[in-house]
């Protein structure tokens, strides 16, 4: 159960981050991370409706705005008090509910952004860097009391505790979570907040099923837990067709493991820091790469045998000058893809997903919210959604920069100039950068929150 001592240890982080004269914004870039997501899990996929893999990753078919003439604001939801450490986690929409997780709880609203619902984690706090999913009823939480990570498994109707699993030993979770199936996949590890580095985690899977005990005291056991001394950073779980599990590492290797057991298959050290889920598409993996913050970075992608092994040979690299912590969407045969950090990038990036090569990149102005100078090129690092409802392609990122808003990107085949607007400008009390994923509902309605802690649903005017 969550304590006291807990909070203690917060402010202990607090004391540190004055010691060191390091500000909000770096200390949370630092500790938790860019929500990248999306991988094949998390929030950074579109309207969660049941588990989400492969290639349907950031990609819908909802007729979403395509203009800012067309795009209006539905409504505007405090999720967050701007002053909190907390942060927002990803956003999740299941029918006619939205949920979203910050601290010490999961939050439930409805379709004009009322408050309808709390769920009070009972393991643990979620967390600088929370990361929810959903999948038969229920949503998956990773929380820990400072010694351990627990997933905590809430009921979506009565928004109470089902389930609470065994101790995970790494106490950080800052991997998006994968559920496939009956099975939910994570990848955590440990963190040396002296020094501001990951430490050896693991790999880790759970079924999901509820046993019916009506007790919210279950502890769900874990199927396995593999762990070669490696540390995972934002580096989401894709499963294959074969039940092949691929996750890159913080130190550059690309693994893939036996889903049902755990077991290594093969490994592969790429040359440089992996920082993004994977995302699998017809036999492929794609993820980005940075060697640390930003530095030099890109995208690469590699074939995956049937059996799991990685055809070393087959590895493409394309150089986008920096970092890459966006999780690749693939559609129509282009890679979209963000580059950069609050303090800039080189752009966003569409790239020929067979050739590896860029076709052309877009790049948006911003200013840091913090110093007030102009950024001339803002980092993208929350990841794209696509929609194929019309004969063009619509992509959407954000920024993490002021403003904070919607920048859309309509691209077609044969396309090699970048053709960009914005979409959306939140109101200039509202701004604040964000490395949030936009998610879409069914109805085409764009999810995303920002720093200043709001929850923004921009719709179609008509």
């Amino acid at each position: 159960m969550f304590n006291t001592s807990l909070l203690l240890i917060a402010e202990e982080f607090l004391f540190y981050k004055e010691e060191k004269k390091v500000n909000k914004k770096v200390l949370i870039i630092i500790l938790a991370a860019v929500v990248v997501i999306a991988a094949v899990c998390v929030g950074l996929l579109v309207d969660w409706t049941g588990s989400k893999s492969g290639s349907s990753i950031g990609v819908t078919d909802a007729k979403t705005p395509t203009t800012a003439d067309q795009a209006t604001l539905k409504f505007k939801s405090v999720v967050k008090e701007a002053e909190s450490w907390d942060a927002n986690s990803n956003v999740i929409v299941v029918g006619d509910n939205i949920y979203v997780g910050n601290g010490l709880a999961i939050l439930k609203l409805d379709m004009q952004g009322e408050q309808v619902g709390e769920a009070t984690l009972t393991a643990g706090m979620s967390s600088f860097a929370p990361r929810i999913a959903y999948a038969d009823g229920m949503l998956f939480a990773f929380v820990n009391d400072f010694t351990n990570g627990y997933i905590e498994a809430v009921d979506t109707a009565t928004m109470q505790t089902v389930w609470v699993s065994e101790g995970i030993e790494g106490m950080n979770g800052f991997s998006p979570i994968t559920v496939s199936g009956d099975n939910l996949y994570i990848a955590v590890s440990g963190y040396d907040f002296e020094n501001f580095v990951p430490t050896a985690g693991s790999v880790i899977s759970m079924t999901i099923a509820d046993d019916d005990t009506g007790s919210a005291d279950e502890v769900k056991p874990l199927s396995f837990a593999y762990s070669d001394g490696l540390a995972y950073y934002w580096n989401g779980i894709a499963i294959t067709e074969n039940n092949i599990a691929i996750v890159g590492s913080v130190e550059g290797d690309l693994q893939t493991i036996d889903a049902s057991t755990g077991a290594m298959i093969d490994s592969y050290n790429v040359g440089s820091k992996i920082a993004t889920s994977i995302t699998y598409v017809g036999g492929k993996a794609y993820f980005g790469t940075s060697a640390e913050f930003g530095a030099q970075g890109g995208l690469m992608s590699v074939d995956i045998a049937k059996d799991g092994s990685i055809k070393q040979a087959s590895m493409q690299f394309c150089d986008l000058g920096a970092q890459t912590t966006t999780t690749p969407v693939i559609s129509g045969g282009r890679v979209y893809v963000g580059t950069g950090d609050f303090l800039g990038g080189a752009g966003f990036f569409v790239i020929d997903a067979e050739t590896m090569t860029s076709v052309y990149s877009a790049q948006v102005p911003g200013v840091d919210n913090w110093s007030g100078d102009d950024i001339a090129i803002s980092g993208v690092q929350g990841t794209p959604v696509v929609t194929t409802a019309y004969g063009d392609t619509y992509v959407y990122f954000s920024i993490n920069a002021l403003p904070g808003g919607i920048t859309v990107l309509k691209d077609a085949k044969g396309q090699s100039a970048a053709d960009i607007a914005s979409l959306f400008t939140p109101d200039t009390a509202d701004q604040n950068a964000t490395s949030a994923s936009i998610i879409a509902g069914d109805d085409g309605t764009l999810y995303y929150t920002n720093d200043s802690g709001f929850l923004f649903a921009i719709g179609s005017a008509d």
